[in-house]
């Protein structure tokens, strides 16, 4: 997550949950409510606005510190503190669900064993690893710019599932979503946020396109697994 200490809040683009924030919330529904979870680069608590009215706890970490300030000013139900996904310091055995939403891709290149073997120890046997990255399409990656700017890495299913299997986690679901509206929608949010400076509002009709997308089984962008912890 060393792309976080770079990167600097704007409350225009960083404050309100997004569809993605709330497709993540209702996918990870049913392994968060009630449960202890651990969300790992949660940055300004865009997702803990919407998963701490289910959880029974949920902790945010971040490496960015003026993230987790703003987090804390958002979310005062959540707690949230300064993190890093590759020394996890908390006791072991100690969340029912940890979650890493868009965030594996941006840990240091081949460090990403060392984060499930971090997460492995402080997750609860039979606990649950919910995870969402960037899929390993041609046309999603062949779009994204960061992909040729930063190094920005897309996953193949088998290469998540080889990831997690290897450190006895078994893979309970796996969902892809997303398709060209979503990805073309990125790239206009990207244009307006760092070059006008403005915020993208997206028209209703695009929104429900995106939205029938996350519903397909021809989806392709984004890839969401589900895993349990096995002992």
């Amino acid at each position: 997550m060393n792309e976080s200490t770079r990167r600097k809040v704007n409350l225009v683009f960083d404050q309100k949950p997004s569809f993605h924030h709330a497709f993540n919330t209702k996918f990870s529904l049913a392994y968060i409510k009630n449960k202890k979870v651990l969300d790992i680069g949660c940055w300004t608590g865009q997702f803990e606005q919407l998963a701490s009215k289910y959880t029974k706890n949920i902790t945010g970490i971040d490496p960015g510190i003026e993230a987790i300030k703003t987090a804390k000013k958002l979310v005062p139900k959540a707690s949230f503190r300064v993190g890093n996904a590759l020394n996890l310091d908390f006791k072991e055995n100690s969340f029912d669900t940890v979650t890493i939403l868009d965030v594996l891709e941006h840990i240091p290149k081949n460090t990403e064993d060392i984060c499930i073997k971090e997460i492995k120890k402080i997750l609860k046997p039979n606990g649950y690893l919910i995870i969402s990255t960037p899929h390993a399409h041609p046309i999603s990656t062949f779009l994204d710019p960061a992909y040729y700017l930063i190094g920005h890495r897309h996953y193949t299913e088998n290469k998540l599932r080889n990831l997690l299997t290897s450190n006895d986690f078994k893979v309970i679901k796996v969902k892809k979503t997303g398709g060209i509206y979503r990805i073309l929608t990125t790239l206009i949010e990207y244009f307006f946020k760092h070059i006008l400076k403005i915020k993208f509002n997206t028209p209703k009709w695009l929104e429900n396109k995106i939205k029938s997308e996350y519903k397909s089984k021809n989806a392709f962008a984004q890839i969401n697994i589900i895993a349990r912890n096995n002992y």
